[in-house]
């Protein structure tokens, strides 16, 4: 019965993360469209795209893994170190490669432009692992916290940059860079993860 209640408790939990993120996109979807030019809307519907395709592509999809693993030695906290170390380490290196090729391939944008997505799709890489890694140590609140936070610090900046100052696709990825940014700080502070952060217990995960 415990397990029961424990399963649905948690269903319910995620269900929140879910649910009120795409609510809060039905407020920040007409903004978007009404102010963007359609080159602008062009341009942003691509970067989505991009990120959709092409993030799962540079991190191999690690996270599922930190997630999978993690569960597993769910009361090793050696073996947790060693996997979030391992998978953190990793995903550093390939997404500093990565980056570095998208800059030049981004050579159609001009210098702000391209900055600023560089900046939203790392700290995009970094948000999916924590939430997963929350996930992994049974943080789901936390997980669940995440979501609905990076989609309301959105909507609030979207309304402010694009509704108020008209600051057209620059703004609009501003606001998804600082509300990503924002959410994957927050769960490092709150995930204390410093403490699972160790070099040497860097290796293969078995």
């Amino acid at each position: 019965m415990k397990r029961e209640k424990a399963l649905l408790k948690n269903t319910i939990i995620i269900a929140f993360g879910t649910i009120l993120p795409k609510l809060a996109s039905i407020i920040t979807l007409p903004i978007i469209t009404a102010k963007l030019t359609k080159t602008e809307y062009g341009i942003y519907d691509i970067i989505s795209i991009a990120v959709s395709l092409f993030l799962p592509v540079v991190t191999l999809q690690i996270q599922s893994a930190a997630f999978r693993f993690l569960i597993e030695y769910e009361k090793d906290e050696r073996k947790k170190s060693k996997i979030i170390s391992t998978i953190m380490v990793f995903v550093s290196i390939v997404s500093i490669c990565a980056m570095i090729i998208m800059f030049f391939a981004l050579f159609k944008f001009n210098i702000t432009t391209r900055i600023l997505i560089e900046i939203y799709f790392l700290a995009d890489i970094l948000l999916a692992q924590l939430q997963q890694i929350s996930r992994g140590l049974h943080k789901n609140k936390l997980y669940s916290l995440s979501s609905v936070m990076i989609s309301v610090i959105n909507m609030i900046l979207v309304f402010i940059l694009i509704q108020c100052l008209g600051k057209g696709l620059n703004g609009v990825i501003i606001s998804i860079g600082v509300a990503t940014c924002i959410t994957a700080i927050f769960l490092l502070i709150k995930l204390n993860f410093k403490k699972y952060i160790k070099l040497k217990d860097v290796k293969r995960i078995d």
